[in-house]
């Protein structure tokens, strides 16, 4: 990991599976791509609402 500047680091993981959750539900919820050896992941995001 590189140091830039003065910032003394954060951790942004839930940041970026935030973003990522809202590209995913920005395409309707789920999105997929193909590998090289010729299967597929699927990535799928959904919300629940709180249960009380």
């Amino acid at each position: 990991r590189m140091r830039i500047g003065n910032d003394r680091g954060r951790d942004v993981t839930n940041e970026a599976a935030q973003l990522v959750w809202q590209l995913v539900m920005a395409e309707g919820g789920e999105i997929g791509w193909e590998l090289d050896d010729g299967s597929r992941m699927i990535l799928k995001a959904e919300k629940l609402e709180a249960t009380k």
